[in-house]
């Protein structure tokens, strides 16, 4: 899991806050380890019986009464037997304990040493370590007392035995594995020696080919029956078991067997003597390491691990002075005791045989090398070559000095080429929408220099206040590079890989379309619920008591007369579809609501550590997945790290023909491009919508909760969910060969004397390690949630349990041959420490040492002194059968630490007090020198400020498309513009000819009664036309604000950078000066920048389908040279006179129309005040197959909405600047919604609706609101 290491640290700090009881192992810190010398199992392999015997006592009164009866488990005819003695017979229930025998399963297995393949010294001892603490001890190793006992190592006696003041006794136990080390040739069987085994009988045999690491398959079976020289196994199936015998012999598991010479195996197991002493060494070649686990690759589930590690006897052939090749076997020691010396065996008995068969349950080869690459020599060479996730550093200073001159194409070119490579981006091969074949830039999430929270508006088509909060095809994500013609598909592209690998997550996909459909049910019952005064059912419930007095009580009225109507009944209006306008608000309130309930969890945020869970299953899936996503899950490895020449330390064109070329060592350092992670998340938050294919508000109230789970604190703690900022990824062998490779990372901490001066030290308490994972065999990923100027250290370093173990010593050679003579080694002991209290620490160092000068040096173990001479090891090594003696060693060592803690200046408190010789003290003096590399930053100035705190938040600002009309649109519909001067329009009607209204209302007009339905709409309904309805001065209008009868569509007008406003709130007795307007209703006239305004057209709620639409006209007022307020005839303007020149007019989304604009006269209205006055109209006309040119009004969703966009129009200010309107002000602390005057230029613009067979055209009034000032986008940038 991407978050284990980070849950991890998270569950510890909620335990710390709740005060839970530490651990026993909580003194295990980390980097620290504690050593067994065997981890027994509770029950070995074998045959056991369980005896049971229950004692029940009955008393009544007195105990001199009681009654005691014996139940135990026995069947037979005998009530109650017993046996000579008279001890009662119990029947022993057996059952097995089944383990590994013949076969092992790879996945005990951690790691192995020297890795398959590698090159090391011919001195090194390999070794495996397993991940079960048991494995060496599964089976008994036979059937001899020390082989199946716990022992000293001085004697065979067996435990139990008292404790004596100097040291445990029965510290040692024999595994049942061991490692042998072969050179192929030993292993190698001829035809004839084939023949002898009864070799030649298996499938796996075949002359002329020999098998993988010389062993051969076959059964069990065949193993027991057919060879003919093996290991006596029948040893151990004596007497009844025996019969288990009998099924092996049957068993068609199959094994791997290696057939060494019995000379070989003699020496390094029976031994010169034949007392078995190699074989016995074998107890101090296996112990278990418990280990803080802190550090290592993908650790967090379980922070501390037994480790068993077994080490080899036999060392290389280190009389080659060429590589040669080895090859390890992991070989069972089961009954090899008794192979030796029971003369059934068939050791004896095939005397004929030079060769035996021995099981091998793993192996694996290596090269053994006079002078192998150690991990010292590695790591030196990464720390050189290390650099930022970019090309190696000699290709871009070969592209820099070709961009010298940049007043040359080939300069220039090269220059803007190393911008963008310097940058981690690449070249890669694009397709453009028409389908010629181009090239793009791209890159991953992983870039070499810190980037922007959104990109940059530098040479980009794309500033960042328009950056797209969410995109509903990728294609917004896409930027063109104008500097030098190329497109940027970073962000397109991680948009289209997020949708993919999301729909490629079932379970996530599934979760999503779940959670999706939950909230939008949810919210559209709330909303319809709200805007049709529809009353819950607990609402409906609670008032059940006063409903029913109410009618009790109107029980006996009267009704025979007829009922009094003030007004005729009116039809009422349910809302009902969720892409009316007017529910916009009350809509996206109501998902913010849903989205949040099912967030939660117990009335607060879910952060994946409630106890109960979270009130939406899918949600905790969508939660995880997106979290996962910023610690780079889900995304593939070949996007990670597009170009493979990021991770090369050289360039593989230059590398010399006639050398090997080996794996490539790189480190490299990188950020993470979270506006990269921001559209890859968008994509995949992009499926399943199926409810809201124009703006998907539903994916950004997803994001806009999620930030708010980023910025809460888990739990009473202060820590929020971190996210990784900065990382490095590490590909070497070095990984191979030690694949818990140990990573710490510390930051810098400002701390203040008592003088009041700052400085910097290392914070011991910060962790920024937030994921440390192996992406395969050679590669080791690490991310942390810190920038690299906040990192003190990076330490990488040999984990405990995989650092290797060797033979110190030298080679001497023949001078004449200048081959190997002999081996003399030269053991280095160190010092061990049984009393924590007196080993080195920061705080304390031994008594006879000077102090130390540093850190580093203050934590070391130093070596003893004196040591042991050259002449008196002569007897740790043979180098003819290149086997160690194990019991030397470690006596040797042992006398020599026990010696060591004998010195006066430890006033008789040793710092080692443990005299019995041991497989964990052998363990730890055989471990060669471990090496650790530190990665130093550079300490801040001690004026600098603290780093300041940093929360990650997905990107949801810029939001630049109106909601149910998108920005851009997939085919570009160019309009009909005809360039008219304005100011050459009709002649304007003179003031003297213009008759002047009344005053008051009229009363022809018969206003709509209040309707029990909030249908939110500016309509008023009248019983017949109005005649000469005209305005006075606007700020004087009286007259009631009238539509035609009954128009089918309704207009908005609005800048196409921010939705589209409410309808304002009308009067209900029809004023137009009463209405009241949103605060973001208007249009701003002195913008730094030109934007489009967008004509919002919506088919209204009624039940007409059965019109036949023929086209749309608007009309928009424009300026005249010459007007003023004080004209009877004045017309507030929108725009400014002249041609317009803009970008054309073009629909929003609906294709099934087609727009044109042109310049013209107003068309009348009733009064000729406005006849001649000019105007901008845009007439919408359907594409129709019909002879009349119509369209049929259908409730199909065809004509829901008709809106155009009009692209860069000059605006004119207001030229009547005492004009107001009523602008809503919130609701005071009572709740009473406040309304106030603003000065505001009322903008009359009329929508027309012609329609065929003869219809009367309707009509229909909307104002737009001028403010003569700037504005901002919702994100604050200023327009």
């Amino acid at each position: 899991m991407a978050r284990s290491l980070v849950q991890s640290k998270i569950s510890q700090a909620l335990s710390k806050v709740a005060g839970d009881a530490a651990s026993e192992n909580e003194g295990l810190k980390p980097g620290h380890m504690r050593l067994y010398s065997y981890y027994q199992p509770s029950l070995q392999a074998g045959v056991y019986g369980i005896e049971t015997l229950q004692n029940i006592t009955a008393i009544a009164g007195d105990d001199s009464n009681a009654q005691n009866q014996q139940v135990y488990n026995y069947t037979g005819l005998v009530k109650n037997p017993v046996d000579a003695k008279g001890l009662p017979v119990i029947k022993k229930q057996r059952f097995s304990v089944i383990a590994p025998q013949f076969t092992l399963d790879p996945k005990l297995i951690n790691t192995y040493y020297p890795p398959a393949g590698h090159q090391d010294e011919g001195r090194v001892l390999p070794h495996i370590v397993f991940n079960n603490p048991h494995v060496p001890w599964f089976r008994e190793a036979g059937l001899s007392p020390w082989m199946r006992t716990t022992v000293d190592l001085a004697s065979d006696i067996t435990e139990p035995a008292p404790v004596p003041a100097k040291g445990p006794k029965g510290r040692n136990l024999m595994p049942w594995l061991a490692l042998l080390v072969f050179q192929p040739e030993e292993l190698r069987v001829t035809a004839d020696e084939a023949k002898l085994l009864h070799l030649d009988q298996m499938k796996s045999w075949v002359p002329t080919k020999t098998p993988v690491n010389n062993a051969f398959a076959m059964t069990v079976g065949q193993y027991l029956k057919d060879i003919q020289s093996r290991v006596y196994y029948e040893a151990g199936y004596q007497g009844a078991a025996d019969a288990d015998l009998d099924v092996l012999k049957k068993s068609p598991e199959v094994t791997s067997v290696i057939f060494p010479l019995k000379t070989q195996l003699e020496a390094i197991i029976h031994g010169k003597n034949k007392d078995f002493a190699p074989l016995k060494g074998q107890r101090l070649l296996s112990h278990v390491r418990h280990i803080n686990t802190i550090g290592f690759p993908d650790a967090g589930v379980e922070e501390e691990g037994f480790f068993s590690v077994v080490i080899s006897m036999m060392t290389g052939n280190q009389k080659e002075i060429a590589p040669s090749t080895h090859i390890v076997h992991l070989v069972s020691l089961e009954h090899l005791d008794a192979t030796f010396t029971n003369t059934k065996s068939s050791y004896f008995l095939n005397s004929n045989s030079d060769r035996i068969g021995l099981v091998s349950l793993f192996a694996w080869t290596y090269t053994c090398i006079p002078d192998a690459i150690n991990f010292e020599q590695t790591m030196i060479t990464l720390a050189d070559s290390a650099q930022p996730l970019r090309p190696p550093k000699q290709t871009l200073k070969a592209l820099l000095d070709k961009s010298a001159d940049k007043t040359t194409v080939d300069g220039a070119v090269s220059d803007a080429l190393y911008q963008r490579l310097n940058s981690g981006y690449t070249l890669a091969r694009w397709r453009t929408p028409t389908g010629e074949e181009s090239v793009a830039f791209n890159r991953g999430p992983l870039v070499p220099m810190l980037p922007q929270e959104v990109p940059e508006a530098t040479n980009l088509d794309k500033p960042a206040r328009q950056w797209p909060s969410l995109s509903m095809t990728g294609k917004d994500y896409a930027v063109f590079d104008k500097s030098i013609g190329i497109m940027d598909v970073t962000y397109s592209s991680a948009w289209s890989l997020g949708k993919l690998m999301a729909i490629s997550d079932s379970v996530f996909n599934a979760a999503l379309m779940r959670f999706r459909s939950t909230v939008w049910a949810d919210a559209a019952s709330a909303t319809r619920m709200s805007a049709n005064d529809v009353q819950s059912s607990t609402s409906v419930l609670q008032n059940a008591h006063s409903v029913i007095k109410i009618g009790k009580a109107i029980a006996g009225a009267d009704f025979s007369r007829p009922v009094s109507r003030i007004n005729k009944p009116v039809t009422k209006t349910v809302l009902t579809s969720m892409d009316d306008p007017d529910l916009t608000t009350t809509f996206r309130d109501a998902i913010d609501k849903a989205v949040d309930h099912y967030a939660s969890a117990g009335g607060a945020m879910y952060n994946g550590f409630d106890g109960a869970g979270g009130n939406s299953s899918d949600w905790e899936v969508i939660l995880n997945w997106i979290h996962n996503v910023m610690y780079l899950a889900a995304i593939p490895a070949h996007v990670l790290f597009p170009e493979p020449s990021h991770l090369q330390s050289h360039n593989a064109d230059d590398h010399p023909k006639d050398q090997p070329s080996f794996h490539p060592e790189a480190l490299r350092y990188f950020y993470i491009d979270h506006a990269w992670i921001d559209a890859f998340i968008d994509g995949a938050l992009s499926c399943a919508n199926h409810l809201e294919p124009k703006f998907d508000y539903t994916r950004l109230r997803i994001k806009a909760v999620f930030n708010h789970y980023l910025g809460t604190p888990v739990g009473k703690t202060k820590i929020t969910p971190p996210v990784p900022r900065y990382g490095f990824i590490l590909r070497s062998a070095v990984v191979k060969s030690t694949p818990d490779l140990r990573l710490t990372v510390t930051c810098w901490k400002q701390q203040t004397d008592s003088q009041g001066n700052k400085t910097w030290i290392e914070d011991p308490d910060r962790d920024p390690l937030v994921q440390h994972t192996k992406m395969d065999e050679f590669t080791i990923l690490s991310l942390v949630d810190c920038l690299p100027e906040e990192i003190c250290v990076i330490k990488f370093a040999q984990p405990s349990h995989q650092q290797r173990f060797a033979i110190e010593g030298a080679l001497t050679y023949d001078l004449e041959t200048r081959l190997v003579k002999a081996f003399q080694t030269k053991l280095v002991f160190t010092r061990l420490y049984t009393d924590d209290n007196q080993a080195p620490s920061l705080t304390v160092h031994d008594p006879g040492d000077s102090a130390p000068i540093d850190a580093d040096e203050a934590l070391m173990w130093r070596e003893l002194k004196p040591q042991y001479q050259v002449t008196d090891q002569t007897s740790f090594y043979d180098l003819e059968t290149r086997c160690i003696s194990p019991v030397k060693i470690a006596q040797a060592a042992n006398d020599k630490l026990v010696a060591w803690g004998k010195d006066p200046i430890y006033k008789n408190n040793p710092p080692y007090n443990d005299t019995v010789p041991n497989s964990c003290e052998l363990g730890l003096e055989l471990n060669d020198h471990s090496f650790q590399l530190e990665i130093k930053g550079v300490a801040p100035k001690p004026s600098n400020p603290p780093f300041p705190s940093w929360t990650r938040k997905l990107w949801i600002g810029g939001l630049t498309h109106t909601p149910f009309i998108p920005s851009v649109s997939r085919v570009k519909v160019q309009a009909l513009v005809k360039n008219v001067n304005i100011n050459t329009g009709p002649k304007v009607i003179p003031k003297d000819d213009i008759k002047t209204a009344p005053h008051n209302p009229s009363t022809k007009v018969t206003l709509a009664p209040k309707t029990l339905l909030n249908t939110m709409r500016a309509v008023l309904t009248k019983t017949s036309p109005v005649a000469d309805v005209r305005f006075l001065a606007p700020t004087t209008l009286a007259d009631p604000f009238i539509n035609s009868s009954n128009p089918a569509f309704e207009l908005l007008v609005h800048p196409d950078y921010r939705p589209a406003p409410q309808r304002p709130n009308p009067d209900p007795n029809g004023h137009l000066i009463n209405y009241v307007y949103s605060p973001l209703d208007y249009i701003p006239t002195k913008t730094q920048s030109v934007f489009d305004l967008i004509f919002a057209i919506r088919r209204r709620s009624n039940d007409k389908t059965d019109l036949k639409l023929q086209s749309l006209t608007i009309e928009v007022p424009v300026s005249i040279t010459g007007t003023n307020p004080d004209q009877d005839d004045f017309r507030e303007p929108l725009l400014v006179a002249g041609d317009y020149s803009g970008a054309g007019i073009r629909m929003c989304s609906n294709a099934r129309f087609v727009p044109t604009v042109e310049n013209g006269p107003a068309s009348s209205i009733g009064s000729p005040s406005w006849d001649s006055l000019a105007v901008l109209i845009i007439r919408i006309a359907p594409v129709s197959s019909r002879a009349d040119g119509t369209t049929m009004l259908l409730a199909d969703g065809k004509t829901s909405e008709v809106s155009v966009r009009l692209a860069q129009l000059p605006l004119v200010q207001t030229i009547d600047t005492s004009s107001t309107a009523l602008v809503a002000q919130g609701k005071d602390a009572s709740g009473t919604p406040q309304n106030a005057q603003m000065p505001r230029g009322r903008c009359l613009i009329r929508m027309s609706e012609q329609y065929g067979d003869d219809r009367t055209d309707e009509w229909s009034w909307c104002v737009a609101l001028k403010v003569d000032t700037g504005d901002k986008d919702p994100e604050g940038n200023v327009i």
